[in-house]
C-alpha cells in the first residue's frame, strides 16, 4: 500500500516564521515564489463564511477526531466526532470513538462537514504497527465517506452501497457550487501488477434530502480508459474540469502524470507526460490558470527518485492547460510542463527547508482564496508532516485583482446569503465614509459580469439572476481602501 500523503489543508495559518527569500530562475513565469514560511501552529480548516473552523488531530488515545472552534472565541474546542449520535451509533467491533476520521473539509455550502471514517470492521494486517495503519487509513484504505452537521449531532454515510464493493475511498472533492462531487474508489489491491491497486473515479450529484440528510445520487463511473490508479485533486473554478493523478497509458503507476479531466465528456489532457517521473497531487489555483503539484522532476536523473521506497519530490508550479486547448512547450525543457517552476528544495542540502534525505518530500496542499499563497506539507516520517506556506510575489493564482481577497465576513463588508441560490445578493458596509463606493462584480478571470456602479448606502442588493453557477467576486473601492469579497452563485 502506497502512502499518498493525502491530507486536507487549510486556507488560513497562524504563527509562521520567515525562512527564505525568492529564488532566481531564467525561466520565471508571471508569478514566482517570494517567500517560504515554516508553520508550527495547529491547522484550522475555516468554514466558507469564516465564522468557525475545524481541527483534525489525534485524541489522547491516538485516534484522529474532529474538533470545532468559533472565530474570536476563547472557549475550548469541541470534539464533534467522539460521541455516538444520530447516524453513527453505535458500533460493536469498533466503537465510533475508536474510529479515525480523516480527510476533513467543509462542503462549499458550509452546512456540512465532509470526511472519511475508518470502518467498524475490516481484516487488519497482522502485527501492523499503529503508525503504519494510520498511514494506510490516510490513503483511504478501509474508509467510507461521511457527512455530519457542524455540531456533530447528526451523521450520514454518503456511499454505503459503493464502498461495500471496494477497499476504500479518497475524496470526495466538490465543485465550487457544491452540487457535484468526485472521488476515487478502490476496487482491488490484490494484483501485484498494479502497484497501488485498482481504483475508479466516480462522480455523483450531491443533494440535501431534508429530513433524511445529504446524499449522493446519480453516481457514475467516470474512470478514463486505460487508468488503473487514479485520485482526484480539485475542480476548476467553473466546475467542468477535475485535476487527477493517474497512470493512463503507463505500465507502472509510479510514473503517474497530472491530467485534466472533463467530467462531462471524459476527455483528458496529459499535462506532464513523463512516465518515468512521479507527478501527483495537482491543485488548480483559484482562477484556474495555475497548478501546483508534487513531482520528482528535479531529480529525473536519479532513476530511483520515482520509486515508493526512495521517492524524492518537490512542489512545482505549472500553467494550466485544458482538454482541446493548444499545448505549448516550456522553453526551458524539451518535454511538456508549460511554465514550470520549482517552489521548494526539501531534498537539497543547504536550503532552509531541507530535511534529512531519508524523508522530507513534498506531499500535498491547497491555495489561499486570493491565490497569493500555497499551503503545503512535506512528509518527514511515516504519517508525520511538516507545514509550509509558499508566498508568491502577488496574487499569482488569481487574475481578478492585485488586491488580496478578504474573508466574506470582513470587518468592513459582508455579503449574504453565500452561496446565493436565488437572484438577490445582499451587500452590507460596516462603515461608509463620506463619498460613494464603487462596486463591480467580476468572475474568476477578472471579466466584469455586472457593470461598475456607485452607491453611498450602507446596505443594498445586487441582482445575480443572470449569472451562471460559479465563483464570483464583489470588488469594492472606498475612500478608506479596497476589498475583494468572494461569493458563490448556485
Amino acid at each position: 500500500m502506497k502512502n499518498r500523503y493525502y491530507y486536507l489543508f487549510i486556507l488560513f495559518l497562524v504563527g509562521v516564521t520567515t525562512i527564505s527569500k525568492a529564488q532566481d530562475s531564467q525561466c520565471m513565469t508571471a508569478c514566482w515564489r517570494d517567500t517560504l514560511l515554516h508553520d508550527t501552529s495547529v491547522h484550522p480548516i475555516w468554514s466558507p463564511d469564516s465564522s468557525k473552523f475545524l481541527i483534525n488531530k489525534q485524541d489522547t488515545a491516538g485516534v484522529y477526531q474532529i474538533y470545532l472552534g468559533y472565530k474570536g472565541s476563547t472557549k475550548p474546542l469541541i470534539c464533534i466526532s467522539y460521541k455516538d449520535t444520530t447516524g453513527n451509533c453505535c458500533g460493536i467491533l469498533r466503537r465510533w470513538h475508536q474510529r479515525n476520521k480523516l480527510q476533513v473539509h467543509w462542503h462549499p455550502s458550509g452546512k456540512w462537514v465532509i470526511c472519511v471514517v475508518e470502518r467498524e470492521w475490516y481484516n487488519e494486517l497482522t502485527y501492523t504497527p499503529y503508525s503504519l495503519l494510520l498511514t494506510f487509513l490516510e490513503c483511504g484504505w478501509k474508509t467510507d465517506m461521511w457527512a455530519c452537521t457542524p455540531t456533530g449531532d447528526h451523521w450520514y454515510q454518503l456511499e454505503p452501497t459503493i464502498s461495500a464493493q471496494g477497499n476504500g475511498v479518497v475524496g470526495p472533492v466538490f465543485t465550487p457550487d457544491g452540487k457535484r462531487a468526485a472521488w476515487a474508489q478502490e476496487q482491488d489491491s490484490s494484483k501485484t501488477t498494479d502497484v497501488f491497486g485498482l481504483w475508479y473515479m466516480m462522480r455523483s450529484d450531491f443533494v440535501d434530502t431534508g429530513a433524511t440528510g445529504p446524499a449522493f445520487i446519480k453516481t457514475t463511473n467516470i474512470n478514463p480508459p486505460g487508468s488503473r490508479w487514479i485520485e482526484p485533486g480539485n475542480f476548476s473554478p467553473d466546475g467542468k474540469y477535475l485535476m487527477i493523478s493517474s497512470d493512463i497509458g503507463m505500465t507502472n503507476a509510479q510514473g503517474q502524470d497530472q491530467f485534466v479531466l472533463n467530467i462531462n465528456t471524459l476527455h483528458t489532457f496529459n499535462l506532464t507526460n513523463s512516465p518515468k517521473i512521479w507527478d501527483e497531487h495537482g491543485f488548480f489555483s483559484p482562477d484556474g490558470h495555475k497548478i501546483i503539484f508534487m513531482s520528482s522532476y528535479p531529480y529525473k536523473s536519479d532513476t530511483n527518485s520515482n520509486k515508493t521506497t526512495s521517492i524524492k519530490t518537490e512542489f512545482m508550479l505549472i500553467d494550466a492547460v485544458y482538454p482541446d486547448s493548444v499545448m505549448t512547450l516550456n522553453p526551458c525543457d524539451s518535454v511538456y510542463y508549460p511554465g514550470l517552476e520549482q517552489l521548494t528544495h526539501f531534498c537539497v542540502p543547504g536550503y532552509p527547508e531541507y530535511a534529512k534525505p531519508t524523508n522530507g518530500i513534498a506531499a500535498a496542499g491547497f491555495w489561499s482564496h486570493d491565490g497569493s499563497k500555497f499551503y503545503g506539507q512535506d512528509l518527514i516520517s511515516g504519517y508525520l508532516y511538516d507545514n509550509w506556506i509558499v508566498v508568491f510575489n502577488g496574487s499569482c493564482g488569481n487574475a481578478v485583482t492585485g488586491i488580496n481577497e478578504v474573508q466574506q465576513t470582513a470587518s468592513d463588508i459582508t455579503v449574504y446569503p453565500n452561496p446565493v441560490g436565488g437572484q438577490t445578493l445582499n451587500v452590507k458596509f460596516k462603515n461608509v465614509q463620506e463619498g460613494k463606493a464603487s462596486i463591480k462584480i467580476v468572475d474568476v478571470t477578472g471579466r466584469e459580469v455586472i457593470p461598475q456602479f456607485t452607491t453611498d448606502h450602507s446596505t443594498f442588493t445586487i441582482d445575480t439572476g443572470n449569472l451562471t453557477p460559479g465563483i464570483y467576486f464583489v470588488q469594492v473601492i472606498m475612500p478608506q481602501g479596497s476589498n475583494v469579497v468572494k461569493f458563490i452563485k448556485q
